[in-house]
């Protein structure tokens, strides 16, 4: 469900208000920043398709259709997809989640895990981990390569408070990094709306997994 606001000059304002909020809590965010969340928190997928869908006389489009196909060309340019080194794991339903298998090098071995994003998510690099019951962001050597991943352990934080208490937390251990853009932290406040839910659900599916049987269904993927 989207909200609607009077404009996108209160819109600012809200979002303005929100980061002066932030800052009195020990916790600064950029105006960018505080656009996407306000975006999110009003029911859009960011600050973005907001200004798409609210002001779509300054793109010169006349269709819907065109504005997301404008915004979606745009984000493939900032985010090109690296799905290419995950295979989908079987048998795994959900309106909310993709599953899949990925593959890493580590210490001169292959390891072989689970990696569950958010469906349509913006950047493509925010992953949860049942294995290490931590949220990987891919975003070295840069957001755009996104080959290696920065981890964020969440092993010692319960559920319920992941998203509302544990978001700002994740905000002040960001707030120096530069590929730290809003459409990141917006899929990393998705995922942990989610993981809510889910992570529970999550971690028992991965214990019931064998590595190997993950290397047999990564390995006959890519061989195909």
């Amino acid at each position: 469900m989207q909200l609607t606001t009077h404009g996108n000059t209160h819109f600012k304002g809200a979002a303005k208000n929100l980061a002066q909020e932030l800052k009195k809590q020990g916790f600064e965010i950029t105006h960018s920043n505080a656009l996407n969340i306000t975006a999110v928190a009003l029911g859009y997928k960011n600050y973005n398709t907001f200004k798409a869908l609210n002001e779509k006389e300054d793109f010169g489009i006349t269709s819907l259709s065109e504005i997301r196909e404008s915004v979606k060309e745009n984000l493939a340019s900032l985010y090109p997809s690296i799905k290419n080194r995950f295979v989908v794991f079987p048998n795994v339903k959900s309106d909310r989640l993709n599953t899949f298998v990925y593959k890493e090098e580590n210490e001169e071995e292959w390891l072989y895990y689970l990696l569950v994003e958010v469906k349509n998510n913006t950047t493509g690099r925010v992953f949860y981990s049942p294995r290490y019951d931590s949220i990987l962001l891919f975003v070295y050597p840069d957001i755009k390569e996104g080959l290696n991943e920065y981890v964020i352990n969440i092993d010692n934080i319960d559920s319920k408070q992941l998203h509302q208490n544990y978001f700002n937390t994740i905000l002040h251990l960001l707030r120096t990094k530069d590929w730290a853009t809003s459409n990141l932290l917006t899929d990393i406040m998705e995922l942990m709306e989610n993981l809510v839910i889910s992570r529970d659900k999550i971690i028992a599916l991965n214990n019931k997994i064998l590595a190997e049987d993950l290397k047999t269904i990564f390995e006959d993927k890519i061989s195909r």
